[in-house]
């Protein structure tokens, strides 16, 4: 079952749906890692640390100094530097969780006596314990070797603009962006809408954007904006409510349907709400008047003044 887990994990740590799932498992992650490391503290016996110390940290040096060199030999065989590996190799060389599970699995089945258990436990908890330091050593390691030139020039881990929705409104705003190179990340609830647009090559992930956690694992608080464009308007509103109680001073741009829903997400938090009946309208009306009027300029100083008066007239109504 333990093993199973572990390819589960790994599996559903590299699909669309990661991050959903990390805002479902995540009230319960903190309690059963907690009730984890609490039962591997009540099975160390720290007097047998105390009668044979030199023999328990010698173990700890062997340990990871043979997990260091075998990571660091994968690691250049795969094509990493040489600082990189080391790194990675640096990371990687403590023992873990999974450890204690196999030797628990072993000492139950008797095929290790309780004295090699016991001392195999204090190794496993003492490497994990110096993970934090090794960690430290890593990211040097790691970062001596980044070009700042080079580094300006990778996609970022998380994009700068996050779009809720991925419908006929989202992925537009989505190819504009990427004809304009600006990095995105996208979120929809319709699973066969997110691996359809991830086949097409958009970066877009499964989850319920009305959720703080989800809003959370997608990156929210790290964006400059977010935008909004689900058909729903009742996930809208929630949409809404949810990032600007999260993320107060967060930009928010949403899609209404008219005036009044405009005016209600702009009293949610939403810094612009645009209503798409209204450009729609604007549209239609600027090949009427194009077409019946050849002063382009007036019929545009028209079109202007009347989007203006009535994202006005929004405004008003949200300060009152």
């Amino acid at each position: 079952m333990a093993m199973g887990a572990f390819i589960a994990g790994l599996l559903i740590a590299d699909s669309p749906f990661r991050h959903e799932v990390v805002a479902e498992i995540q009230p319960f992650r903190g309690l059963l890692l907690g009730l984890f490391f609490m039962s591997v503290g009540m099975s160390l016996d720290l007097g047998e640390f105390l009668a044979q110390p030199l023999t328990v940290l010698g173990m700890l040096v062997a340990l990871i100094a043979l997990k260091f060199v075998v990571l660091w030999a994968l690691a250049r065989l795969f094509g990493l530097r040489a600082r990189v590996g080391a790194a990675v190799a640096m990371l990687l060389s403590q023992s873990g969780e999974f450890g204690l599970v196999l030797f628990a699995y072993t000492h139950q089945a008797q095929l290790m006596s309780a004295d090699l258990y016991t001392q195999l436990l204090l190794v496993v908890v003492l490497s994990m314990l110096v993970t934090p330091p090794l960690a430290y050593l890593a990211q040097r390691l790691a970062a001596a070797r980044v070009d700042p030139q080079k580094a300006s020039d990778e996609v970022p881990v998380r994009a700068p603009v996050v779009l809720t929705g991925f419908g006929r409104v989202g992925r537009r705003i989505g190819q504009i962006l990427t004809l304009a190179g600006e990095p995105y990340v996208a979120i929809d609830r319709d699973s066969s809408l997110v691996l359809r647009e991830r086949a097409n090559g958009h970066r877009i992930f499964y989850g319920d954007a009305r959720r703080p956690e989800v809003l959370r694992a997608i990156g929210a608080a790290d964006a400059d904006l977010v935008i909004v464009t689900v058909d729903d308007f009742e996930a809208t509103e929630n949409i809404v409510t949810a990032l600007h109680q999260a993320y107060p001073d967060l930009t928010i741009l949403a899609r209404g349907h008219d005036a009044d829903q405009c005016r209600t997400l702009r009293k949610l938090g939403a810094r612009i709400a645009v209503s798409e009946t209204l450009e729609a309208s604007l549209e239609l009306a600027r090949e009427v008047l194009i077409r019946d009027d050849s002063d382009t300029a007036r019929v545009e100083a028209l079109l202007r003044r009347f989007h203006q008066k009535h994202y006005n007239n929004v405004d008003e109504a949200n300060v009152q």
